[in-house]
């Protein structure tokens, strides 16, 4: 990502107010042994680290924003033990193959990444994506350049060798689809 980009991010983080609001259609599954591990890529400030510690995980946090991340470490600081916070750039993707249980990628798509992300997950682990995607109108939120947005369908064909729980597309004010999905 470009140096702009971050301090871009930095900046959004900086002046606006954090979003305590997790977003969901999908169920987060339950971790299945203590001590499970959950990575949230672009985490910002942490709004599903609560959920992802509730469903057994311990958690890693990542981000470009260190704003956001500094945030994200003073919001849940009582919840430390389970999370970890790692300030990365995830064009250079920073994480091993079959390391965790559960990825979760939200309101963030870069399709560079994804075939690393599929790769980060263990066998018989989750992966739960849900973002933006074109719609019939212009989306009231997210964002507005198409290489960011989903195709309707584009996740049923990213994630076709694995087995697909639970898979959605709305079409409203602003489009979204989202998955959950297990890896053979």
């Amino acid at each position: 990502m470009a140096r702009k980009d971050r301090l871009r991010w930095d900046a959004r983080y900086r002046e606006a107010p954090a979003s305590s609001v997790a977003t969901g259609f999908a169920p987060i599954p339950p971790a299945a042994l203590p001590g499970a591990l959950a990575l949230d890529l672009a985490c910002g400030t942490g709004r599903h680290f609560d959920r992802l510690v509730q469903a057994g995980y311990r958690v890693v946090g990542t981000d470009v924003s260190g704003e956001a991340l500094a945030r994200a470490a003073i919001d849940h600081e009582t919840r430390r033990r389970n999370l970890q916070l790692i300030h990365a750039d995830l064009d250079d993707w920073p994480f091993s193959p079959q390391a965790f249980d559960l990825i979760l990628q939200c309101d963030y798509l870069e399709r560079r990444i994804l075939p690393h992300l599929m790769a980060a997950v263990k066998s018989g682990g989750y992966a739960l994506v849900e973002t933006f995607m074109r719609g019939e109108t212009p989306n009231r939120e997210g964002p507005s350049n198409p290489d960011y947005l989903l195709q309707p369908g584009e996740l049923a064909v990213v994630f076709d060798s694995w087995e697909i729980l639970a898979l959605g597309e709305e079409h409203a004010t602003t489009s979204r689809a989202h998955i959950l999905a297990r890896r053979p």
